[in-house]
This record gives structure tokens, C-alpha cells and sequence, in this order.
């Protein structure tokens, strides 16, 4: 009896002795989670890439502070813009785990549309340059004249080639139904032309050009004659001019055009009564050599010379030593009471020169 009753108490004791060894044991081979992550964020969408960086995890539950959730390891979330709580919970098979939080500042940057003030953080002024030109968001270099005011400002810098320029594409299209103009204030240290462009409308492009006064800041305005939609503005500053140097561009608004074109009434292209108009296209009367005719839209009546709707369009070839366009009439032009022509010109060049030919 007193042997069975020792023996019992010693199983009992190497029992105990080996179930304390083994949890001790246990406990310093379970693996410790560390959860963590960083990420990448865009403005112009709001879409986050997540980059887990959790140590010893095998599982992953994210919350991502906008109602929804994930489980993967490396999740994209896109957001409206606000503000949000990020977590990330993170575990392994053995039953550790770990949690790690962020906040994340949602910023997306709204698609420019007019008017255009280049002072709203939350717009992406972004612009396209071409053939030499660059653009930035710059400080107001100057308080005078049209904008006498601590602003951001647009700055297009020139290279010096002919055609260079910018331009934006619109989050709103442009209607040209009722407002017919576009305005900006404009600063340049010389006389220069800048050239409008209106693209990828309901209608083909459509262009205007406005003189500046090389005054520093001043007000130009671009009227068109249309009723046509464009998301693009383009601006060629110099337009075909190779004149480098950097410019200064702020506040683009759609307005009413101030001074309409004027509609012609009369038009003539017969000898006995020459008076080429242009209030309907004359078409095949004017034929082209090296010089391409077309019916346009004045790109430019805001002035005292030429209010017409409508002129006539010669695009010459650079190569050509003479290119012409002509217009055959069916009799003789008689200089007995008339002895001159009077022709009205449009360039954005200077130095060009004019020759009429009667043969």
C-alpha cells in the first residue's frame, strides 16, 4: 500500500514536469506580427495604392475608413476627396496580430474650366506645351495695369520658333451660342500678336488673334462668329512669329462680344462693278497658285479697319518665290472714272508685301 501510494505520486509529478516545459516552450517559438503599410496616392483620380509592409503576417484585413473593406495584401482604393481613417489589421496562423492605423488627406484636383484664375489649389492648371514652348504656375512677376493684384499667374515661355504654343483641355466645353468672345489680361514687355485657337468642338477650329500694346498688363479680347462647342483652347503666343521670351497669361473669361462683326450687304465680282466682299464665298472664282484660298471668319473685327464677318483666307507656300491667286473676269476693269484698287490686309507678321497684277 505505501508503495503504490509513492509511486502515484511520483507520475504525478513527472506529469506536471513536462507540461510546464512544453507551454514555456510555446510561448518563446510564437511569432510576433508587426502591421504596417505605406502608400501612393493621385490627385487627379483619388485612386491609393496601398504598399503592405506588415513582418510575420499571413493575413490581412483592411478598413479602409469609406465603409469598405479588403483582404488583400497590397489593395488600390479609390476616394473622394475628404478625409479618412485607414486601418490595418494583420495576423498570422498562430494567432498573433498586430494593428496599425493612418490618416489619409484625399486631394482631387478638378479639370480646369473657364474662368480661369490659376489661384485654386484644387484645379490642375496643367497645360500642354508644343514645339518649343513651356508653361508653369508662377507668382505675378508684376501688380500694374489690368491685374494689379498678389496672384498666381500663368507664364509661357517661347523658345523662338514659329507656331509654339500651349493649350488646355477643358472639363467644360466652351459655348460660343450666346458669348462669343474670350478676354484675358495679358502681360508683355513689346508690341506683340496672339493667336487663339478654339479645337475638338461640335464644329471645325475656329481661331482669332488680338494685339497687345506691350504696355505690361493689359486686357486683350478674341471675338468669334460661331455657335460652335470646343473643350481645347490653344494660344499661340506670336503665332507665327519666332519672338522668344516669356509671357504672362491670367483670369480667361467667356464674355459678350462688345463690337460685333458686321454682315457685308453687297458683293460684286464682275468688271463693270468689282467689289469683292466676301459676304458669300466666291468659291472657284479665285483660283490658287501655290497660295490656298478659303472662306473664313475675320480673326480679328475688334478694330476700325475691317468689321466683316467674313474675308477670304490665303495660305501661301514658304518655297513658292511667287505664289498668287487669281480671279478671271469675263470683261475689262476700266480706270477712266477709277484709277486704283483699295484691299484691306490682315497679317500676324509684319514686312510682307502686296503685289496686284492686272494682265
Amino acid at each position: 500500500m505505501n508503495i503504490f501510494i509513492k509511486y502515484t505520486k511520483l507520475m504525478l509529478t513527472f506529469s506536471m514536469m513536462i507540461f510546464f516545459f512544453g507551454c514555456e516552450e510555446d510561448t518563446e517559438q510564437l511569432p510576433q506580427v508587426t502591421a504596417g503599410f505605406t502608400f501612393t496616392a493621385s490627385q487627379e483620380t483619388g485612386t491609393v495604392t496601398f504598399l503592405n509592409t506588415s513582418d510575420k503576417a499571413t493575413k490581412y484585413l483592411w478598413e479602409f475608413g469609406d465603409g469598405k473593406t479588403s483582404t488583400e495584401i497590397n489593395p488600390i482604393n479609390t476616394y473622394a476627396a475628404g478625409t479618412y481613417y485607414v486601418s490595418l489589421t494583420a495576423s498570422n496562423d498562430a494567432g498573433a496580430s498586430d494593428i496599425f492605423k493612418d490618416t489619409l488627406n484625399i486631394i482631387v484636383l478638378d479639370k480646369i474650366a473657364l474662368p480661369i484664375t490659376f489661384d485654386n489649389s484644387n484645379v490642375d492648371y496643367s497645360a500642354t506645351a508644343f514645339n518649343g514652348a513651356s508653361f508653369a504656375v508662377a507668382d505675378n512677376p508684376s501688380l500694374s495695369g489690368t491685374n494689379n493684384k498678389t496672384t498666381k499667374v500663368g507664364a509661357i515661355t517661347n523658345s523662338g520658333a514659329a507656331f509654339e504654343g500651349i493649350f488646355f483641355d477643358l472639363k467644360t466645353q466652351i459655348d460660343l451660342t450666346t458669348d462669343k468672345s474670350i478676354a484675358m489680361s495679358f502681360r508683355a514687355t513689346a508690341p506683340i500678336s496672339v493667336l487663339l485657337k478654339l479645337e475638338e468642338g461640335t464644329s471645325g477650329p475656329i481661331e482669332a488673334t488680338a494685339n497687345h500694346g506691350g504696355t505690361g498688363w493689359e486686357t486683350i479680347t478674341f471675338n468669334f462668329n460661331s455657335s460652335a462647342k470646343y473643350s481645347r483652347l490653344t494660344l499661340f503666343v506670336d503665332g507665327p512669329g519666332t519672338t522668344a521670351g516669356t509671357f504672362y497669361i491670367d483670369d480667361i473669361i467667356q464674355k459678350q462680344t462688345e463690337i460685333p462683326c458686321v454682315a457685308e450687304t453687297t458683293q460684286s465680282i464682275t468688271a463693270a462693278d468689282f467689289n469683292l466682299t466676301f459676304k458669300t464665298d466666291p468659291g472657284t472664282a479665285i483660283g490658287s497658285f501655290d497660295a490656298v484660298y478659303s472662306y473664313a471668319l475675320n480673326p480679328n473685327f475688334n478694330n476700325n479697319i475691317n468689321k466683316s464677318c467674313n474675308v477670304g483666307k490665303i495660305v501661301r507656300s514658304g518655297s513658292a518665290l511667287f505664289a498668287n491667286n487669281q480671279i478671271e473676269l469675263s470683261g475689262k476693269l476700266d480706270f477712266t472714272t477709277h484709277s486704283g484698287f483699295k484691299l484691306k490686309v490682315y497679317s500676324g507678321a509684319t514686312g510682307y508685301n502686296v503685289l496686284v497684277k492686272l494682265e
